[in-house]
């Protein structure tokens, strides 16, 4: 359910919006920011927590915080880190999930033979 449901249980805090979602302890949220979904937090009887990095929050703008944080880093060291597939991982790719990028290198891709012994 999207923070514009007129149906919505919304909280409102600096910076995003936590929609009910369902449960009683925990409470589950999900969490938009910017009108984007990113991810889903949690209201138990002493505390807040994302599920992410394991920690307590007293106030539910903290656990989105650290929410959205941690989501930047890592999405920051997986783009760092991030390298194109091979021609040899694009073959073994369903077909109708590649890109058009992807068919253009297997045009060109021509495959070494290696290790071949003559019958």
């Amino acid at each position: 359910m999207p923070p514009s449901d007129p149906n919505a249980e919304v909280q409102e805090i600096p910076g995003y919006k936590l929609v009910y979602v369902n449960g009683a302890c925990p409470r589950n949220y999900r969490v938009y920011k910017a009108h984007s979904m990113i991810r889903v937090i949690f209201q138990h009887i002493t505390h807040w927590s994302n599920g992410v990095d394991f920690l307590r929050y007293a106030e539910p703008v903290d656990a989105a915080v650290g929410l959205d944080e941690f989501l930047k880093v890592a999405r920051v060291s997986t783009t760092a880190s991030e390298q194109p597939p091979t021609e040899e991982e694009l073959l073994d790719k369903e077909f109708d999930s590649l890109t058009n990028d992807e068919w253009e290198r297997l045009k060109r891709y021509v495959p070494q033979a290696k290790h071949l012994v003559a019958a």
